[in-house]
């Protein structure tokens, strides 16, 4: 497969793991908590992602993954999931992570990319072998 296919597949899947995932069976939880053995796409192997129980990063609306792909890590970043309502006009997403777009690295969600991207690459950002793709917020995440 094309690896630029793969990869947007990846940022695509971002929506279908952790907590509020995209995919659910039913009654059963979703199949990224009610199978954790599934740790492979394609020849992608997921190495780490954002926690479940991580309430500081569900509250920003921030969740992330990472894999191993053909030799290198690839981080993919979840973009906006969560809808507005009548109580909350702003969602999480907006308030954490909207001014991104004119450059605030201080956003709460710009911290939890960069704070991922590190605990993933370890050692110095500039060297590290990581690719970044993500679908929205995400792909803003990763400029």
């Amino acid at each position: 497969m094309n690896s630029v296919l793969m990869k947007a597949i990846l940022a695509m899947e971002s929506y279908n793991r952790g907590y509020n995932a995209g995919i659910n069976f039913g009654n059963n939880p979703t199949y990224s908590e009610a199978t954790p053995s599934i740790t492979k796409l394609g020849n992608a192997t997921v190495v780490q992602s954002t926690r479940n129980d991580d309430t500081a990063a569900q509250a920003a609306g921030f969740y992330a993954i990472a894999y191993n792909y053909n030799g290198e890590k690839v981080i993919s970043y979840r973009g906006t999931d969560q809808k507005p309502s009548l109580l909350n006009p702003l969602t999480p997403d907006v308030a954490n992570g909207w001014t991104i777009g004119g450059g605030d690295y201080r956003a709460p969600q710009a911290k939890m990319a960069f704070a991922f991207y590190n605990s993933v690459g370890g050692g110095d950002p500039r060297t590290a072998n990581i690719c970044l793709t993500g679908h929205s917020l995400g792909g803003g995440l990763v400029h």
